[in-house]
Parts: C-alpha cells; sequence; structure tokens
C-alpha cells in the first residue's frame, strides 16, 4: 500500500527505443474509416477495393480490421499509396472511405478521421468576381483550402465552374452555396457542388446516412423574396447542373419537391431495357433530371454511376 500512496507519475513513465523497421512499415501504411450507418466485413472491403485500385495498376494491397469500419491498408510500394492517397476521395457502395496517412508516433487509436478532402466546383460565379483571393474565400466556407484551380473545367475554352480542394469536416453538415450581393443587380445564387460526393442525407446534410433514416426535418433556408427552399439535396453533386428547387421562387407553389420514387423507377427501367433511348425522349429523361430525380433514394448512386458508365462498388 506505501508503495502506490508513494507512485509519482515520472515512476510511471517508460522510455522505449524507436524502430526504424516498425517506421518504415508505417510509412506504407495509410488508415481508412468508413462514414456510414452498415458494417463493412473486411473480406468485402479487399474484395472492392483491390479491384478499384488495382484499375489503376497492378496494386498490392493488404487490408486488416482495427475496428468497425475502421481498417489498415498495407501497400507494398510507396509509389501506390500515394496513387491511392492522391486520388481520394473514394467511395465504397455509396460510403465515404475516409483516408489518412499514418504518423509512426501516433497510435492507430489517435488517427483523426474527423475530417476529409474534396474537390469543390463553384458554379454561377460571374468574372468580375473570380480571382483567385475570391475563390479560397469561397474555398474557406467550406473547409480547409489546399489548392484552388481557377481554370476549371474548361475544355470548350470557357469554364463552367471553378474548383477547389478543401478538407472538410465529415462529422458536420456539408456546406452550401450563398448568395451573392452585386451593385445594381439582384443577388445570384452561387452553388457549390461536391465531385465525388458519397451518399449523404436530404434532410440534415450529413454524410453517412439518407433520409429514409433521418428523422430531422428537412433544412430550409430563405431567398431572397422572403420563401423557403430546401438546403440539401442532389445539386450539391458535381454530377448535377440543377440548382436547389425554389431558390429564387417569389410563389410556394414554385418549391415543389421530386418525382415520386416509383416513377423514377420506371424511368431507369425504359433506359435500361433500351440502351437506343437517348435522354432526349422524354423531359425526365434528361441524364441530370435523372441523377437529381433519384439521387434522394438508395438508388440514386446506382444511377448516377450508371449514367456516367462508373462502378457503382467504388469511384
Amino acid at each position: 500500500m506505501s508503495d502506490q500512496q508513494n507512485c509519482t507519475y515520472d515512476d510511471l513513465k517508460l522510455d522505449l527505443l524507436t524502430s526504424l523497421e516498425q517506421e518504415d512499415a508505417v510509412n506504407l501504411t495509410l488508415m481508412g474509416k468508413l462514414i456510414t450507418t452498415k458494417n463493412f466485413p473486411t473480406n468485402v472491403i479487399k474484395d472492392i477495393v483491390t479491384k478499384a485500385w488495382s484499375q489503376m495498376r497492378s496494386i498490392e494491397v493488404d487490408v486488416k480490421r482495427l475496428d468497425r469500419n475502421i481498417f489498415m491498408f498495407k501497400f507494398k510500394y510507396e509509389a501506390h499509396l500515394q496513387v491511392v492517397f492522391r486520388k481520394r476521395p473514394w467511395t465504397i457502395r455509396g460510403a465515404h472511405l475516409v483516408l489518412k496517412e499514418w504518423k509512426s508516433d501516433l497510435s492507430w487509436q489517435e488517427v483523426d478521421f474527423s475530417t476529409s478532402t474534396f474537390w469543390i466546383q463553384i458554379h454561377g460565379l460571374p468574372g468580375r468576381w473570380q480571382d483567385k483571393n475570391n475563390l479560397k474565400k469561397v474555398g474557406s466556407r467550406v473547409g480547409v483550402v489546399e489548392e484552388v484551380d481557377p481554370d476549371g473545367d474548361s475544355r470548350l475554352g470557357w469554364q463552367r465552374f471553378a474548383r477547389v480542394r478543401v478538407d472538410i469536416n465529415v462529422d458536420a453538415p456539408l456546406k452550401l452555396g450563398f448568395f451573392l450581393p452585386r451593385p445594381g443587380l439582384s443577388d445570384l445564387w452561387i452553388g457549390i457542388k461536391y465531385e465525388k460526393i458519397p451518399d449523404f442525407c436530404f434532410n440534415c446534410g450529413f454524410i453517412g446516412h439518407n433520409f429514409k433514416e433521418c428523422s430531422i426535418t428537412p433544412k430550409m433556408i430563405p431567398n431572397p423574396f422572403g420563401k423557403s427552399f430546401q438546403a440539401f439535396g442532389p445539386w450539391l453533386r458535381a454530377d448535377n447542373d440543377e440548382q436547389p428547387i425554389g431558390v429564387y421562387a417569389k410563389d410556394s407553389n414554385e418549391t415543389q419537391g421530386f418525382q415520386s420514387p416509383e416513377r423514377v423507377r420506371e424511368i431507369i427501367s425504359i433506359a435500361q431495357e433500351s440502351p437506343a433511348t437517348t435522354f432526349s425522349d422524354a423531359p425526365t429523361l434528361s441524364k441530370t433530371n435523372l441523377i437529381a430525380t433519384c439521387s434522394q433514394e438508395t438508388i440514386g448512386r446506382d444511377v448516377g454511376a450508371w449514367c456516367n458508365g462508373m462502378d457503382p462498388e467504388m469511384y
């Protein structure tokens, strides 16, 4: 009893020698966490990432489960690790995979998975405001700015949007677009769209679940005319060209909702069974409308991938 009473903090410390061999192993390791309410077994994750990452190179990776939806990805070569890390973000069956480099002086329990890197697109910003400082300011509304791509989509000699790479807080709702005041003109909605965004909730804006799993009433925000419109929706996806429904509405009837899931499935069935069908055959078959309408369902991710010729398992 006397030994315990006389124990000091220094008595509880023990200096150890560092291991260069283990440090090298850590340098070839990425830590990952899936933001989802689902539970993914190790074999499923290994099969999906091996298939997806091997499409870029013949990447060899060993996958180990550390905790619920927390995994260790150990690579054979540093170049392979860097390829995977630079291609972030990754989505597995709609669940966002937060990837982090593992520092050798941290235990795996200390790895911070609260932030993740995304490219955002800034849509509708007039040229007068498209300088690098303003793009950084917009990006700072969303998260910590890592890189600015002012050219954005300039394949046709003009750009539809600018891009900013940001580290966002995945434990908070997605950040929205904003109204730009313009002297002598009406305020203009500037859209924020996320590239490779995973499943997220149209009610609360959090990544990791959909609106069917959420008890929160959909968040509404005001427009310049005093009408409210839904804050979160498929228009936050980069593969959706639409603006929020009712963003400029002067009448509440203009803020009507999406089409029914039954009609969405009917449209998808027609398009899948008839490859020759063009999206112009019916107003609701436009690519953006199709993705926008069904993105409110869990099938939205798969349809978006199908429209873009991608593998819906991981992208």
